[in-house]
């Protein structure tokens, strides 16, 4: 185990700080619930696996009985990293120039974002994918609970500040978002920036809708359809030209197998020749079918509670009678309990879900997030529907 620097001390500048130990990863390892042998022997076996892997480590006390695993790795390693990233990237198509280079080639990160991932890959990676292997909450590795890189304080002050000045992003300001952030979060927030404008023509709509219109008018609702197929069309094309801009278009097919992921077999590609771990669809079809008895027991779960909470508000009308509104806190009590439960309820019913997603056995992470929606979604519609209910009550 190196020690890679100093511990800094409260003088230090933003800047300087942003350069304390020269830290890449961080991994936070929590012994509270092992008998301290057991910890003891994971420990050790942690250190030895990320140093065995050519990476540097110095621990620090966390909070509590955790420790902080500071994670470095060597400039040459990395920078060999990221030339394979390059050289993957071509090979799939996302890329159409071929970086110059041999195995041994080192080459420095153009953006923070594309550092980082690159340390991401040699940290979480498995050994057969070419990383140490050190996935948290999972397997050996159950008793780490957070690996992260580290922030670039200063950084992110600097691009908080110019960003916190304007109304709209521009182009270049994505760019910087997707420079420091990586491109996911540059796509969130070109996503939200576009949707928030575009809700402006169907909010002028609708107010003079309001005005000068009737209730429940189907002009509206015909043109408010008809400017939400517009955005959707209009957003395809924009999220083509902004992949394209950042060179990520099509990497979805480099997208490696989740360290959960549970294959039945393999079969080598014909074309590539590749051997690729295969989870049959029917079977994960079945699987999802468990969504069926899962929107039925959230609806019956939250119109259960609507039910009980219309039973107390008849109670109470019946006892206290013409009464009831000297007793303003009772007269409210339907209401608050329904308020308080409802987040219990939701919380328990959106834990069934992610059990059932990880249970459908999906191969990537963006596979596990992007399929599964419908399913966490039912316990919010229909808690939504139950609050549309009541109020109408």
């Amino acid at each position: 185990m190196q020690i890679i620097s100093s511990r800094p001390t409260s003088s230090q500048s933003d800047t300087e700080k942003d350069e304390d130990f020269e830290v890449d990863w961080v991994l936070l390892y929590d012994f509270k619930d092992i008998e301290l042998h057991h910890a003891i022997d994971e420990y050790h076996t942690l250190i030895r696996d990320i140093e065995a892997f050519g990476l540097e480590t110095e621990v620090r006390h966390g909070y509590g009985t955790a420790v902080l695993v500071l994670v470095r790795i060597p400039r040459n390693k990395l920078g060999n990293e990221v030339y394979r990233s390059r050289v993957k990237d071509w090979l799939f198509g996302i890329v159409h120039v071929r970086p110059l280079g041999d195995s041994s080639t080192v080459v420095d990160a153009e953006t923070p974002s594309e550092e980082i991932r690159s340390i991401f890959h040699l940290v979480t990676w498995t050994k057969e994918q070419g990383g140490a292997g050190v996935t948290a909450n999972f397997g050996q590795w159950e008793h780490i609970t957070a690996s992260f890189a580290p922030h670039a304080w200063s950084a992110n002050k600097r691009l908080l500040k110019q960003l916190a000045a304007k109304t709209i992003l521009g182009m270049d300001d994505l760019d910087q978002i997707k420079a420091l952030f990586g491109e996911k979060v540059a796509f969130y927030y070109a996503f939200i920036q576009a949707y928030s404008l575009f809700l402006i023509a169907p909010a002028t709509c609708g107010s003079l809708f309001w005005l000068f219109s009737t209730s429940y008018s189907v002009s509206f609702g015909a043109l408010t359809c008809i400017w939400g197929i517009v955005f959707v069309e209009w957003w395809k094309r924009r999220e083509t030209d902004l992949s394209i801009r950042w060179n990520v278009k099509g990497v979805g097919a480099l997208k490696v197998n989740r360290v959960q992921y549970k294959w039945e077999r393999e079969e080598v590609d014909s074309v590539t020749g590749e051997v690729k771990k295969v989870f049959p669809a029917h079977k994960r079809l079945i699987r999802q079918l468990l969504f069926l008895p899962f929107a039925a027991l959230a609806g019956l779960a939250l119109g259960g509670m609507l039910v009980v909470t219309f039973c107390i508000e008849a109670i109470i009308s019946d006892v206290y009678g013409s009464q009831l509104e000297e007793y303003w806190a009772v007269q409210y009590l339907p209401t608050i309990i329904l308020a308080i439960s409802l987040p219990y309820i939701t919380d328990a019913l959106t834990l069934v879900a992610k059990r059932l997603s990880e249970h459908e056995n999906h191969r990537t992470n963006d596979d596990l997030h992007l399929c599964p929606l419908w399913v966490k979604a039912a316990p919010e519609i229909d808690a939504q529907f139950m609050a549309v209910s009541y109020l109408r009550h």
